[in-house]
C-alpha cells in the first residue's frame, strides 16, 4: 500500500472490533439486535411499558376519586336546593290559604260563594 492511497483499514478493524465484542460477550450480532429494540436493552423498554401502565392506573384512579368527590358535591348541593325549593313553596301555599281564609269571612265573598253555590247547583239540577 502507498501512503496517499486511501485505507480501508478502519472499516477493517471495525469490523473486526465487532467480531471480538461478540466472541468477548459471547452473544452474536442476531442474538443483539433481539435485545435491542430502537436502540435500547429489553429491559428498558419493558420498564417504560410497566412504570407507563402504572402512571395510567394511578391517573385513572385520582381522576376517578375526583368524579366521585364532585359527584357527591353536586348531588349535596341539588338535595339542598330541592329542600329550599320546598320550603319555599309550603311558605307560598300557606300564605295563599290565610289569604283565602281572610277573604272567606268578608260578606261579599260569601255572597257571591253562595249565588254560584246556587247557580252550580241549579245547572246541576238542570241537566
Amino acid at each position: 500500500m502507498l501512503l496517499d492511497e486511501p485505507s480501508d483499514n478502519s472499516a477493517m478493524k471495525t469490523l473486526s472490533h465487532a467480531g471480538q465484542d461478540s466472541i468477548s460477550t459471547g452473544h452474536d450480532s442476531t442474538s443483539r439486535q433481539k435485545m435491542l429494540v430502537a436502540g435500547f436493552p429489553d429491559r428498558y423498554v419493558y420498564a417504560l411499558i410497566a412504570y407507563s401502565l402504572l402512571a395510567f392506573l394511578v391517573a385513572g384512579f385520582i381522576l376517578d376519586r375526583s368524579y366521585e368527590e364532585r359527584l357527591t358535591n353536586w348531588q349535596g348541593k341539588l338535595t339542598h336546593i330541592g329542600e329550599v325549593n320546598q320550603r319555599l313553596l309550603e311558605s307560598w301555599l300557606k300564605g295563599r290559604e290565610k289569604d283565602a281564609q281572610g277573604l272567606a269571612t268578608l260578606a261579599p265573598v260569601r255572597a257571591a260563594v253562595s249565588a254560584g253555590r246556587a247557580a252550580f247547583v241549579d245547572s246541576q239540577l238542570e241537566s
